[in-house]
């Protein structure tokens, strides 16, 4: 299981951290990464540390891998595509979009997600949460991990609308609408 973004409290990392600890109590052998990069503010450290007294207060040091460098996009992509379901657990935010719901999407791998608004645009292909609670979050990942049909339930259409926001495809309807006018 991965996670990714920037490391803000918006960004739900600690309730994933929380859900996580109902995760690994049924599913043993599973492991979280966290592939969530320091923002450069005062209150970017501060989670940090928030996120990392959570791990040891819950025992989970050797459960879950915390990376808070800024990678390459290669890299990071090599990391999330170890996973096997990839989870966005954002509060709500007045942010429009996600930048990183994008790149978890580029992996073809399942991501799950939190009724944020900001997964309006992605809503087709990607599994929600009931709440943005940490019980609703580790009951969806239980549920996906032990019902691989569901799990893998959206990756056509997932396909398709990597295919359809390819930079290659974006850039010809764009050169089309240019030249239309």
């Amino acid at each position: 299981i991965a996670s990714y973004g920037f490391l803000l409290p918006h960004k739900g990392v600690i309730e994933l951290i929380q859900a996580y600890k109902e995760v690994v109590n049924k599913k043993e052998n599973t492991h979280l990464l966290l592939v969530n990069a320091l923002y450069p503010a005062p209150v970017s450290f501060e989670y940090q540390q928030e996120c990392l007294k959570q791990i040891k207060n819950l025992g989970l040091e050797s459960n879950i891998t915390m990376i808070n460098d800024f990678l390459d996009n290669e890299e990071t992509h090599e990391y999330l595509s170890s996973a096997q379901l990839l989870v966005m657990p954002y509060k709500q935010t007045q942010e429009s979009a996600s930048g990183a719901v994008k790149h978890t999407l580029a992996t073809k791998k399942p991501v799950l997600c939190t009724p944020s608004n900001i997964f309006f645009d992605v809503k087709q292909i990607v599994h929600f949460t009931d709440s943005y609670l940490p019980n609703d979050i580790a009951n969806k990942i239980i549920e996906l991990m032990e019902d691989k049909s569901k799990l893998n339930s959206k990756q056509q259409i997932q396909e398709r609308w990597i295919e359809e926001h390819d930079y290659k495809n974006i850039s010809k309807i764009l050169l089309n609408h240019i030249l239309e006018k």
